[in-house]
């Protein structure tokens, strides 16, 4: 499934190497992470979130903050296959009225998600959360440019098969590496299940990856997010406008917004771990982390369909110039 990143032939694994056919090789790093960002398509010494971000958004996004986008994400996905392919108990069935224009055949003809990317991974947290409750995906994997956010993926991912397999038999597997979501070094059509979730990424490398009749989830800002910590931070805080790709067949579009309690443990952590911690003074973060109690959650979740006339790939897989953009997201 993993291509290499520099002449884009497959890579297979020589012990503890990922090498292609022209020999370049790849090691594989002692936390099972593999490098796939070569030093010449980095536009920086260390691109993408930082060792501190990272920590912080693993503190966040463990206290279960964002607990409720993942069982929207796993609602919106119960509506659309009609099966009881996700073991999640809370569906509401109100939100299979909402559905438009989806091709109920494909959805019997995709009644298994086996495979599940997320473009821009991070540390891993979507999909860990939804391979629990996807029991035929058998694997899980993700990119990004932050080799500090893969690294922490790898090991958390290692740790979440861990303690599956403790519990039950499981086949799943996880795998993650440092990659460019410009030009993501994963095969075409080798995806049931992409996720874009803040993170900036090239539509036509997201429908190129993903197979037919699959599935991209993208996430979204929605025009209320976080906008009291934005107030706090800003003397203008302009909403986020979320938009529809270009390409792909939209099949489901939902709304996810709550009210979420803050400590100020809580509003530092998520203040450092988004670019926020870039654009304000470190006085008036201060006072946010102090006087914060409460700040809306508003995230915008969007469902695309690829069908043949979505396969934009020509074959020459052009390697974009656009690294240190791939890691950076917007006000999460």
């Amino acid at each position: 499934m993993w291509l290499c990143p520099l002449c884009r032939f497959p890579l297979s694994i020589r012990k503890r190497s990922w090498v292609c056919e022209q020999q370049h090789s790849f090691d594989m790093a002692k936390q099972g992470y593999v490098n796939l960002l070569p030093v010449q398509q980095k536009k920086s010494k260390s691109p993408g979130d930082n060792k501190l971000m990272i920590q912080a958004r693993q503190r966040f996004l463990n206290s279960g903050a964002y607990e409720p986008l993942v069982s929207a994400i796993v609602t919106a996905l119960k509506s659309l296959t009609q099966t009881s392919l996700l073991s999640d108990n809370n569906i509401n069935a109100k939100e299979t009225n909402t559905l438009r224009h989806y091709n109920e055949s494909s959805a019997q003809a995709r009644s298994k998600l086996r495979t599940l990317f997320e473009a821009g991974c991070g540390e891993g947290y979507y999909t860990r959360q939804l391979a629990q409750r996807l029991p035929d995906c058998d694997m899980i994997a993700g990119n990004d440019i932050s080799k500090d956010g893969v690294l922490s993926a790898a090991k958390q991912g290692r740790q979440f098969i861990s303690n599956l397999k403790a519990m039950h038999d499981t086949t799943l597997n996880a795998q993650y590496v440092v990659g460019n979501s410009f030009a993501l070094p994963v095969a075409d059509n080798s995806m049931d299940l992409v996720l874009q979730i803040f993170a900036p990424a090239a539509d036509e490398e997201l429908f190129r990856i993903l197979a037919l009749d699959g599935l991209l989830i993208e996430v979204q800002p929605n025009t209320q997010h976080l906008q009291e910590l934005k107030a706090k931070l800003f003397a203008q805080a302009d909403p986020h406008i979320p938009k529809i790709k270009p390409i792909g067949q939209k099949v489901y579009q939902t709304y996810c917004q709550y009210t979420l309690p803050l400590n100020s443990t809580l509003t530092e952590d998520l203040i450092l771990m988004t670019p926020l911690a870039f654009s304000s003074t470190p006085e008036k973060k201060a006072q946010a982390i102090l006087t914060l109690e409460q700040v809306t959650v508003d995230f915008c979740i969007t469902f695309y369909q690829k069908k043949q006339e979505d396969n934009t790939d020509d074959g020459s897989h052009t390697l974009l110039s656009q690294n240190d953009k791939a890691g950076v997201a917007p006000y999460v």
